[in-house]
């Protein structure tokens, strides 16, 4: 199944690509999190597309407003869930969530955003870097 992943922070998607794991633990990889629903690890099923502003909502605010968006492959077998936060519906998006990590059988594109609010307005675009090594 292809499946699409944003991070927001430098740190986590360099512990995706080392883990191969999407993790189940809240909004950002490297801060603690509360115990409850945000514990949940979050797929898209539809790409992140300009102007739906499901980039703009995903993770943590940080100052640098950069992301990256992972496109992957997860085994068929792995259950998911519809986000209870019912959110996607606001965003053009189809959010799934799963209570457990989601292992990552192969990484297939990884974009870079510099600006989400630009990517967001369509006044910028990715760039597409090096798919890590599957």
């Amino acid at each position: 199944m292809i499946v699409y992943h944003a991070t927001k922070k430098w740190e986590d998607k360099n512990k995706i690509i080392k883990d191969r794991l999407i993790r189940a633990c809240g909004s950002s990889l490297t801060e603690e999190v509360a115990p409850g629903p945000a514990e949940f690890a979050h797929v898209s099923l539809t790409p992140f597309v300009q102007g739906s502003y499901a980039l703009d909502v995903v993770g943590v605010y940080t100052l640098s407003d950069r992301a990256w968006i992972f496109k992957v492959e997860i085994d068929n077998c792995i259950s998911l869930a519809e986000d209870p936060s019912g959110d996607d519906k606001h965003y053009k998006a189809v959010w799934r969530v799963s209570s457990r990590d989601i292992p990552i059988r192969r990484f297939l594109k990884l974009t870079y955003i510099p600006s989400v609010l630009a990517w967001e307005e369509g006044t910028s675009n990715g760039r597409k870097l090096k798919t890590p090594t599957n």
